[in-house]
């Protein structure tokens, strides 16, 4: 038998420890590498495949009567009915389940939807440019996201999975892609107490399908592929072994995928050829130096023989590299311990549906007479109707008693239940208030509560997302992804950033930008927005933001809403600067906040600037005034240069500036020469002339002409 080959006998879970101990030898340093590795061999590697599937088996069918119910199954067992004589009884489902989790896997995916970028990676703002880098990654991250075909189908899969089942995982197991799998939890294995941080985990195993299309292209090199490693012979037995999915053995996780036909009414297709696919296990298990290892076996059908197609030591860093696990509860930290709407509201839907059966089973029954006979005659009745006549033979005679329904208790109990899922699974049916008056307070409190029920579930969904986020855009903006559309994406932020720039947002841990507001927090904003309108303690544009996005959300506000000042911030800016204006015409140079409004203070500074020069050629003591203030005009242009901003009013500002400074330089100089003729004993007539030699030209009235001389006082 070839070394790549083996047979596992089905021992079941606990049939002897998963994870080899290390091997250290206590006497001696401890080496960076152990000397045993957690998996020594591929005979290993297909026992924990089978200790943990196994160990899931009763877990896989739970989950699988769950998604019975979530189907539609009936509450009772039709044949058992027609065995006991109860066949006449209401044997139909309302759907209590369905209905419910269909109210909240929506608002995951609406929760993540209505966030404006998926990631908040940022830059400090000590980088120059900062906040047009941060906001050009923080678009280009969401847009490479939203529009990957798939990824809303990514989204939806992750939140029912998560709402139904209570948990479920992302993976990529390949360096060149961002776009990560969905495994569902019948394709998701991990040893019991694993905790709900993927980082946490000792060891994952995931059930891979791949097209046969898509090992052939991987495989075409072959040399390429053992590098990567992959065992070429075993890889490609693999595909020839390929088998439809519906066609595999009913093994535990497989009872979903009978399910899943059975609601597509398709049993039939598990006798009909149709897509092949190559089933592959994929096991990561954590080494004692941290690095994550990475087997992949396949399962001959027929033999149930195991071969290593794939392995490679110390493939991966960490697992959040590769993983991202969601919870839908907290629980008691563990994964398994987290159980969705489906476990949890199982026996009482099932309580519903049986008692709401009862109710149309005595209502039907209500008001029909009753007949006594002798029980030979009972199945020889007939009864004949005659215009408004009822014949009935002689043999049986009817009582004065009807049935009565007596449904309100049922009525009673289904509300109770209903508000009892409702309590468990966060409040998703509408409220209906009872009594002759309602009062708004009453209504508010109740929202309030409810609110706080639902938000729980979606931030613990949001807080899973923002780690998978994480992880795809580390990878996306990583040199090794070849996907075209990471590439451009790639190419467009590294024209405005460096790779140093690009690869420490990348590696910033993400936390989304959510704007998901609840309905009264809506209502809050938009009572506040009115309320401060106006008010010169509030800023005014980001006031309305807020309002806008509160009423249409996060894009209508972008799209809508001119970038113009504050008005509140102009009046406390231009004050500031009068302040500042009044210090520099006395001489006294004025420091530059990061804080200020850079435009609103250059426009104030330049009308002083414009009154000096206008002065100098009376006045030429004005000249130390006048650079302070162009030095104050440079300073604020400085930071928006430096923050990446690009506001022509503030390039117009510098340019003008620099022009004035060349210009009063060469005006002082024209005074220094005439002064220093004045000192050698030359008349006035003499001494203007060899000022005008170091005059500018341009501070005359006109290009041929030099400027007036200033009084000396000759």
């Amino acid at each position: 038998m070839s070394a790549d080959k083996v047979t596992v006998a089905n021992t079941g879970a606990g049939s002897g420890e998963l994870i080899n101990s290390p091997g250290y030898d206590p006497t001696k340093k401890l080496p960076k590498n152990p000397p045993v590795r957690a998996i020594k061999d591929a005979q290993q590697a297909a026992q924990v495949v089978t200790s943990v599937i196994n160990a899931s088996r009763e877990r896989n069918t739970k989950n699988a009567r769950v998604q019975a119910k979530y189907n539609a199954e009936r509450p009772f067992k039709q044949t058992r009915l027609d065995n006991e004589g109860l066949g006449w009884k209401t044997n139909i489902t309302t759907n209590p389940l369905s209905m419910t989790v269909d109210k909240i896997a929506p608002r995951f995916e609406r929760a993540l939807a209505s966030a404006k970028y998926l990631t908040s990676s940022a830059l400090p703002a000590t980088v120059p440019g900062a906040a047009k880098k941060n906001e050009e990654f923080q678009r280009e991250i969401t847009q490479l996201c939203r529009r990957k075909a798939g990824w809303a189908e990514l989204v939806g899969d992750v939140a029912q999975e998560n709402a139904l089942f209570g948990f479920t995982s992302l993976g990529n197991l390949e360096e060149w892609s961002w776009f990560p799998t969905h495994f569902r939890q019948d394709r998701f294995f991990i040893p019991p107490l694993t905790k709900q941080d993927a980082d946490e985990s000792q060891l994952v195993v995931w059930t891979e399908l791949f097209m046969p299309n898509q090992l052939v292209e991987i495989l075409s090199d072959r040399s390429a592929a053992e590098d990567a490693g992959w065992k070429y012979e075993n890889a490609v037995k693999s595909i020839n072994y390929a088998l439809p999915v519906n066609q595999r053995s009913t093994h535990s996780e497989s009872l979903r995928i009978w399910e899943d036909l059975t609601r597509e009414s398709n049993l039939a297709s598990a006798y009909i050829d149709s897509a092949r696919m190559v089933e592959l296990y994929s096991i990561l298990v954590k080494e004692t130096s941290g690095k994550i290892t990475h087997w992949r076996l396949n399962r001959t059908p027929a033999t149930a023989e195991w071969a290593l197609v794939f392995q490679r030591d110390d493939r991966f860093d960490k697992f959040s590299d590769i993983a991202t696990f969601f919870s839908f509860q907290k629980a008691n930290g563990t994964m398994h311990g987290s159980k969705g709407v489906g476990r949890l509201v199982y026996d009482t839907a099932a309580v519903i549906d049986k008692a709401r059966c009862e109710v149309i089973d005595r209502l039907q029954l209500a008001g029909k007479i009753l007949l006594t006979g002798e029980e030979k005659q009972i199945k020889r009745f007939r009864m004949s109707m005659f215009g408004n006549a009822i014949l009935i033979g002689s043999a049986y005679q009817v009582q004065q008693q009807t049935i009565e329904p007596h449904t309100e208790e049922f009525f009673s109990l289904d509300q109770f239940l209903t508000s009892l899922i409702d309590q468990q699974v966060g409040n998703v049916s509408p409220r209906m208030f009872t009594g002759d008056r309602v009062t708004k307070a009453q209504v508010d409190l109740f929202a309030s509560r409810e609110e706080e029920s639902k938000d729980t579930p979606i931030m613990r969904f949001l807080m899973h997302w923002s780690k998978a986020i994480s992880t795809i855009q580390r990878r996306a903006c990583s040199a090794d992804c070849d996907e075209d559309d990471a590439q451009a994406m790639r190419k467009r932020l590294l024209a405005i950033m460096s790779e140093e720039e690009l690869k420490q947002l990348a590696e910033t841990p993400s936390a989304m930008v959510v704007q998901d507001l609840t309905g009264l927090d809506r209502q809050q904003i938009i009572l506040i927005a009115q309320e401060n309108q106006g008010n010169p303690l509030v800023n005014q544009v980001e006031l309305k933001r807020r309002q806008l996005t509160a009423q249409m959300g996060a894009d209508f506000a972008e799209a809508v809403l001119n970038p113009v000042n504050d008005p509140t911030q102009l009046a406390e800016q231009t004050r500031m600067q009068d302040i500042e204006n009044i210090l520099i015409q006395i001489g006294k140079p004025v420091a530059v906040s990061p804080r200020d409004n850079h435009l609103i203070h250059i426009e104030s500074v330049m009308k002083v600037i414009d009154e000096l020069v206008s002065s100098l050629v009376d006045d030429v003591s004005k000249a130390p005034v006048a650079e302070i203030a162009i030095d104050h005009v440079v300073a604020h242009a400085q930071m928006v240069l430096a923050a990446g901003e690009k506001i022509p009013e503030v390039q117009a500002a510098l340019s003008k500036v620099q022009t004035l400074k060349t210009r009063i330089a060469a005006l002082l100089a024209h005074e220094k020469a005439i002064q220093e003729g004045l000192g050698a004993n030359l008349d006035a007539d003499q001494a203007l002339a060899a000022g005008a030699g170091a005059a500018d030209p341009l501070l005359a009235p006109d290009a041929s002409a030099v400027p007036a001389p200033v009084d000396a006082g000759v």
